[in-house]
């Protein structure tokens, strides 16, 4: 798959968040001062300046620190919102704004940590990409991933990762963060639905807590669009496996003579391919 071909596969909440990270970055490279202004520093906040309340989610670090942990985004946010979208049992496209609520309630929690407990904490786009990873690991835990060649169960791979970032000397404090924050928020949430306080429709169930109405009209906005509408952009010659991988799902993509998706509930998962 080329890369052209796998940015224009890229679910819409996902793309999105992955461009303005990618733009963020080559800012910072051209203008590095202008770090100073994204940083979430409550005072600045607090005298007006409420953009520092989304901007710091954008910045990873130097240039090879954001090149990684920007890998990271490209794949397990793929994945997790590919697999909340084929798994959405109404075939509303309501996967998407569940992964989008996701991201949305992360994004607070980091914040609120960040004005009370955790006073020095002022990039918080490394807790965020740890949060969607525990989420994906814990969807799945049992099955095997590929994490540069070594079979290993998915609910490690997020502690692999973390390893990595801890050998780089790149924020792997922020993502041991991340990792416990996703861990409780799984919690919460598998709890809401055990007690069905949220829909058990195959996703997060996050998309019921709205009113309909809002539902609806983020869909319309393109924030649920279903998977078949942008499964048919995928190169020629492949399909979309069962589980987690290149494709998105989490399971490598493959060659085949048929061209037809597959249209199970929870995809299984067979081998993870780690991209970076």
């Amino acid at each position: 798959m080329t890369p052209e071909i796998w940015y224009a596969t890229l679910p819409p909440v996902t793309k999105s968040y992955f461009t303005l990270c990618i733009a963020t970055t080559l800012l910072l490279k051209a203008y590095s001062s202008a770090a100073s202004w994204m940083a979430l520093d409550w005072d600045s906040v607090w005298q007006g300046q409420i953009w520092r309340l989304s901007s710091h989610f954008f910045v990873f670090g130097s240039l090879f620190q954001s090149a990684y942990q920007i890998a990271l985004i490209g794949h397990y946010f793929r994945s997790l919102e590919t697999d909340l979208l084929k798994s959405d049992r109404s075939g509303s496209g309501r996967g998407g704004v569940d992964f989008l609520l996701l991201l949305v309630i992360g994004c607070i929690i980091i914040n609120v940590i960040g004005m009370s407990v955790w006073k020095v904490l002022h990039w918080g786009g490394p807790m965020l990409l740890f949060i969607v990873i525990m989420v994906w690991c814990r969807r799945q835990p049992d099955s095997q991933s590929s994490f540069f060649g070594l079979s290993v169960k998915r609910r490690w791979i997020v502690w692999c990762n973390i390893f990595v970032l801890f050998v780089l000397d790149s924020n792997w404090t922020l993502a041991i963060a991340g990792a416990v924050v996703g861990w409780m928020l799984d919690g919460v949430m598998t709890w809401m639905r055990q007690r069905q306080l949220m829909e058990q429709d195959g996703g997060l169930g996050l998309s019921s807590l709205l009113p309909p109405s809002l539902v609806d009209a983020a869909i319309r906005f393109g924030v649920g669009r279903k998977v078949e509408a942008w499964q048919v952009n995928r190169a020629p010659g492949w399909t979309l496996g069962n589980g987690s991988g290149t494709d998105g799902t989490g399971s490598g993509a493959s060659p085949s003579s048929s061209n037809t998706a597959s249209n199970s509930t929870h995809p299984s998962s067979s081998t993870d391919v780690h991209q970076q």
